[in-house]
Parts: structure tokens; C-alpha cells; sequence
């Protein structure tokens, strides 16, 4: 059983689906809830919602860019923990809070980065201290870096976010060094953490 925390629209389920026996969607959005359903999936706002029927019935349980939203992350994890069976394994991605770009830019990058509707802000310490209060063992950390170079050349030089905006003489050999480099000493802009729930 798949579980996706914070699924949106189930973009996610999509890729997955057939790959498990059942795939429960969580998903706080009600507008998301009759196209979810459509598709076969368990829909329940909440992860506490979800208990009530799965209690220790996931196996792997994702939550992508979700932890920096809610109001206790701790809490958050607690809840998908008891969701999963022991020995379940749970994904998290969220912004990382040593992005290179608040190092290069410390004036500019901050605004756009400290957004209103994110709560808190995660480095690989302060993530995996919320994965063992939460009674989930720590397995490993990954960084993924989704802009290219041309990203940062864009800021340095115009103080603005360009999105994936592509540059002359800034191929995709490029993009994977630098992406590369930033993955390898953990500046790039996601962190991902594999936890377990212990056996």
C-alpha cells in the first residue's frame, strides 16, 4: 500500500498506480477530493483521517513539499508513522534551508525564498531531528538539485527569480555539473530524507 501525503491533484499517484494494491491519497484540498476518488484512489484529508481504516497498513508513505506548510511537523510525521507498518519506509522532500543561493545572495535571495506560506525551514540536522521525535528511524539524506546553472548566472545578474530560464552556452552538461556539485556538498535547493518506521 502507497500512501501520498499532501498528493494535490495526484500527480504523483499517477506515475505510481498499479504498483501497489491500494494507494491512499491525503490530501486537505476538497476540490481535489471526486477527481481523486475517480480514480480509484482511498481520499481522506488528513493523515489522522486515514488511521481510522489503515492503521499500520502502509508500506511506503510519500510526503513531497508538504512539512514546510503545516502547523507542527512533528506532529505530521507522528501521524504518518502510525499509518505505516513497521518496517514502512517514508520519503520526505522539502525546500533546503542550504540553498547556495542564500549563501551567493544574502540580500536578494532571502525574500524570495522565506515565503508567507511556509512555516518552518529545514537543513538535513533539524529534518532528521523532527524524523526521531517522531519515533521514525533516520535511514539517509539526498539532495536534489531541480534548477540549472543558468538559474543562478539569471539571479547574480539581474537579482530576480527566472525560473529555468535557458542561457547561451549553457547546455545541459552544464546543468549536470553544477547540479551535480551543489548535490554533493549539500547546497542545492531540495533535501530529501528516506526514514523507517522502526520493526
Amino acid at each position: 500500500m502507497i500512501a501520498d501525503i499532501g498528493c494535490g491533484a495526484g500527480s504523483f499517484l499517477n506515475h505510481v498506480e498499479g504498483l501497489a494494491e491500494k494507494i491512499i491519497a491525503v490530501e486537505p484540498t476538497e476540490r481535489y477530493h471526486s477527481s481523486l476518488s475517480s480514480r480509484g484512489y482511498d481520499v481522506f484529508s488528513y493523515a489522522a483521517d486515514a488511521l481510522t481504516f489503515y492503521p499500520e497498513g502502509v508500506d511506503i508513505a510519500v510526503t513531497f513539499q508538504v512539512i514546510e506548510h503545516v502547523l507542527n511537523p512533528c506532529d505530521f510525521l507522528a501521524q504518518i508513522g502510525a499509518l505505516l507498518k513497521p518496517g514502512g519506509v517514508l520519503i520526505i522532500a522539502t525546500p533546503n534551508r542550504n540553498d547556495v543561493l542564500l549563501k551567493l545572495m544574502p540580500e536578494e535571495f532571502p525574500k524570495f525564498y522565506y515565503r508567507t506560506v511556509h512555516r518552518w525551514y529545514f537543513d538535513h540536522k533539524s529534518l532528521r531531528q523532527c524524523v526521531e521525535l517522531a519515533g521514525l528511524d533516520f535511514v539517509s539524506e539526498r539532495y536534489v538539485q531541480t534548477y540549472g546553472m543558468a538559474n543562478v548566472l539569471l539571479w547574480l545578474e539581474e537579482r530576480k527569480p527566472n525560473g529555468n530560464s535557458r542561457m547561451p552556452g549553457i547546455d545541459h552538461t552544464a546543468d549536470h555539473l553544477w547540479n551535480g556539485y551543489l548535490e554533493a556538498t549539500g547546497q542545492s535547493d531540495n533535501i530529501y530524507i528516506y526514514a523507517r518506521k522502526p520493526e
